[in-house]
């Protein structure tokens, strides 16, 4: 019976734990005056997370054609022309996303 001892201190501890982080938190977030307080420019974090993106897009899109035009020919059973059939499936389905993509993240 001392497991549920354990397991109710370990509970409390767990809880008491995240409370108070989130006391700091809100508190660090709500007092602009405190050294906590974080400065977030997300003009900048936006452009760290999307212009690596948006520069792959634009020089490889090619070959993401390419590569899932060989995938839906690989899939594609059959003879030489339902291979075909598959490989351009695969390339229109692969300019249809990547066409998406760059439109989404306003490239073209």
């Amino acid at each position: 019976m001392n497991y549920k001892k354990n397991i109710a201190k370990i509970s409390t501890i767990g809880c008491m734990t995240t409370l108070s982080l989130m006391l700091f938190f809100s508190l660090s977030l709500l007092l602009s005056n405190n050294a906590y307080a974080a400065k977030f420019d997300l003009n900048a974090f936006g452009a760290a997370a999307l212009d690596p993106i948006t520069q792959f897009v634009v020089k490889y899109w090619p070959a993401g054609l390419f590569i899932s035009g060989t995938g839906g020919a690989l899939l594609a059973s059959g003879d030489l022309r339902t291979r075909a059939v598959g490989f351009g499936t695969g390339v229109a389905a692969g300019g249809l996303l990547i066409g998406g993509a760059a439109n989404a993240l306003g490239i073209m």
